[in-house]
């Protein structure tokens, strides 16, 4: 069983998406739908979520969910569709969320999340399975002054990577997030907004995937972003304006128990820690500490994302856009390196987003349809 499951795992691990899962997580750290992005806007813009232009409130449904409540009330549907044609025809995650701001200061949202893996059939098992999981996403965010809100997100995860073989089960994550911004004017016709975001996602217990053995904890996607917006106003119904942003993430990955000096590498580690069994809270915070040992389980590198769009508004109305990122994390760690391009339309509170992820020559691509309305205050 071990050997089909280590082959599935390593499979949906080559799936280069954002962000990558840790290479040395192990079977019982591997759930891959929380690091695959569903929206095409954030995808676009190099992969960034933790902060957002005021006009995509529903990015709060992703990664930071303080972006849901930012002094405004807002109603909106959005529902997003990945397809990775280039590895396996029959592998997509789908997408649909909801938000609804109760007032200025408190806005809830939900958002269902399905990964279908594709048919995988063993050579030395005589069938074959469809492996896939899902999670229903809550989320809270509030407003506390006109510049700063905070937010909070819960979901409750069903995994069934390895059907008939492994054991499927049910967990939960906790997610945190806060947002800043400061508006400038610069002129009567243009303007510079401040952003700045920090987020912790999927904070959870242990799991496994051998019943009755829970091995490890979830990893946690810790990050901050910041962003500068310009704005134009060509005139009294036209504008322009250009998203700089920048987002740095760590993945902290629990370090493993120490049983035995079995290795050069073990005996550095157990003189560094000065004990053999580390606790879940002291195990993340040695995710940040340098090792040279590779059979650890455990990365200091840290992920950076770069991110520009290019946006034309007309009355408030009608949009268009264009964006594009990169993703960049260094080699000993993975080595995720490619860029992204997006676009988007809209038009009356309904919009179009397309995204497509540049990996290895191969594409993945990536579709959403939105509708939002103001409500009144």
């Amino acid at each position: 069983m071990k050997k089909h499951l280590t082959l599935l795992l390593l499979t949906v691990i080559t799936v280069h998406v954002y962000p990558q899962v840790p290479p040395t997580s192990g079977a019982s750290a591997t759930l891959p739908i929380l690091y695959i992005n569903p929206n095409p806007q954030i995808g676009g813009f190099g992969e960034i979520g933790i902060v957002s232009s005021l006009i995509y409130n529903n990015a709060g449904l992703t990664q930071n969910p303080a972006l849901l409540s930012r002094n405004k009330k807002v109603a909106g549907i959005v529902t997003n569709l990945s397809n990775w044609s280039n590895y396996n025809p029959e592998t997509y995650l789908g997408n649909i969320g909801l938000y609804y701001s109760i007032d200025n200061a408190n806005t809830i949202g939900y958002s269902f999340d399905y990964f279908r893996i594709g048919e995988v059939q063993f050579a030395d098992y005589n069938g074959t399975c469809t492996p896939y999981q899902y999670y229903h996403s809550l989320r809270y965010a509030h407003t506390f002054f006109e510049e700063f809100s905070g937010g909070i997100g819960l979901k409750i995860i069903k995994s069934d990577l390895v059907p008939h073989i492994a054991t499927s089960f049910y967990t939960f994550s906790v997610d945190l997030g806060f947002d800043y911004r400061k508006q400038i004017q610069i002129s009567e016709k243009s303007d510079i907004r401040m952003n700045l975001g920090l987020s912790a996602q999927d904070i959870g217990p242990k799991i496994g995937y051998v019943k009755n053995q829970k091995q490890d904890n979830i990893p946690i996607n810790i990050g901050v972003a910041t962003m500068m917006t310009y704005l134009y106003r060509i005139n009294e119904e036209t504008s322009i304006s250009i998203d700089l942003a920048y987002q740095l993430e760590k993945i902290v990955v629990k370090t493993p128990n120490i049983y035995a000096a079995d290795s050069q590498g073990w005996l550095d580690e157990i003189e560094k820690s000065k004990h053999l069994n580390l606790t879940s809270h002291f195990g993340y915070f040695g995710s940040f500490i340098p090792s040279n040992d590779n059979s650890l389980n455990r990365s200091t590198s840290f992920i950076n994302k770069f991110g520009t769009e290019l946006r034309l508004n007309f009355k408030e109305q009608v949009l268009f856009s264009i964006r594009g990122g990169h993703l960049k994390e260094f080699e000993s760690k993975g080595g995720d390196d490619y860029y992204t391009l997006g676009a988007g339309i809209g038009a009356y509170g309904f919009r179009f987003d397309y995204s497509t992820l540049l990996v290895q020559t191969k594409n993945i691509s990536a579709f959403s349809l939105s509708f939002e309305i103001k409500l009144s205050n």
